[in-house]
């Protein structure tokens, strides 16, 4: 899929653009996704070696508002591996979202080079995060 047929793909009502906006120039861009009542799906475009201090941050105030303002029971993403090389930065950035793995890898379709990961985060866990941080 090409950006621009991306971008005409994510008009469907039940998906959102978030502009990450760093030192007056466009970061990334986050797609937030409603795929059933309180299910999530977030994706970001995002060009080689952005800052991963930025891009965290941006998922953090994400994720905290889908939880607290839409009230998501769980926010789902993937993370890729691309010709056997993992997405470290990504992976990391979930990790710093309180995201985990959950099931098996799959195929990315029509591509044999690419495999991608599941990761999620639960309301539950959130909010355990959320008590923690406060202590």
């Amino acid at each position: 899929m090409t950006f621009y047929e991306f971008l005409q793909f994510s008009k469907a009502p039940n998906k959102k653009q978030i502009a990450v906006i760093a030192n007056d120039r466009m970061a990334a861009l986050v797609t937030v996704w409603l795929m059933t009542d309180d299910v999530f799906d977030v994706h970001v475009i995002a060009p080689p070696k952005s800052k991963a201090d930025v891009l965290t941050n941006a998922l953090l105030a994400v994720r905290n508002s889908i939880f607290d303002d839409l009230d998501a029971s769980v926010i789902r993403t993937s993370c890729g591996t691309y010709r056997g090389h993992k997405n470290k930065g990504i992976e990391r950035i979930l990790i710093a979202c309180g995201m985990t793995p959950t099931g098996d890898p799959w195929k990315a379709e029509g591509d044999n080079d690419s495999t991608f990961q599941e990761y999620e985060i639960t309301r539950e866990k959130y909010a355990e995060s959320k008590t923690s941080a406060d202590q």
